[in-house]
């Protein structure tokens, strides 16, 4: 399960917060209804959806994107923080 934020996200704090805590407890829902002996990798990815994550759909389009990220490097830098340490820097 991935988090993506893009450019606007600096003002939307409480949302974030809100978006941590639900991914955390779907997780654990998902992972106890389908009887797995573990809790799925959750990431939160900051700088825009990478390569990766786009071959998941199968007509991605950037234009379509909900944010107006527009890295001025090329490649893009992007961070990766799993939602264990992205809670406890949000103090979630």
């Amino acid at each position: 399960m991935y988090i993506v934020l893009g450019a606007n996200s600096q003002d939307k704090r409480v949302d974030f917060q809100h978006a941590l805590q639900f991914t955390n407890e779907y997780s654990l829902l998902a992972s106890s209804l389908e009887d797995r002996p573990f809790v799925p990798v959750s990431t939160v990815i900051l700088g825009g959806a990478p390569r990766e994550f786009k071959a998941l759909f199968r007509r991605w389009q950037d234009s379509k994107m909900m944010t107006d990220w527009k890295p001025e490097r090329r490649p893009s830098l992007r961070l990766m923080v799993g939602l264990t340490q992205a809670m406890e820097l949000m103090r979630v």
